[in-house]
């Protein structure tokens, strides 16, 4: 213990913080995107497009992350770093037909869109929904 700490700071640190329940893939290449869109596996996608500039998109993004739930480990889901992959979002929006928005979610199930929220609108849980049916 030293000078300027207590007890109570040596077992703050012992706590063990929660584990993040997204796994996260990093979306940084236009071919990526083919394959996703291409992708008549059955697998679903869910597109996370995310600007680190803004608070909105932080929050949403924060948000998400508390709702995400472990058990939907089977949807890939993509993280898309605006401020240096805009020509990734513009691909996206051009071959989805989805207006660009940020912070945006969109989950795709053999290439179909079934999912697309902005901002607030953004809901993990109808995210889910929306890949089961």
């Amino acid at each position: 213990m030293g000078w300027f700490s207590s007890k109570k700071d040596e077992d703050a640190d012992k706590v063990e913080k929660p584990k993040a329940s997204v796994n996260w893939k990093n979306l940084t290449d236009l071919d990526q995107v083919d394959r996703i869109l291409n992708d008549r596996t059955g697998q679903k996608h869910l597109l996370f497009k995310h600007s680190t500039r803004c608070g909105v998109s932080a929050m949403t993004k924060r948000q998400f992350e508390k709702e995400w739930a472990e058990e939907n480990e089977d949807v890939d889901v993509w993280y898309l770093d605006l401020l240096n992959y805009r020509d990734i979002s513009n691909a996206i929006a051009e071959k989805t037909g989805i207006y660009h928005q940020s912070p945006q979610a969109i989950a795709l199930v053999n290439g179909e869109v079934c999912y697309s929220a902005s901002h607030s609108e953004v809901s993990a849980k109808q995210i889910v929904k929306s890949l089961e049916q």
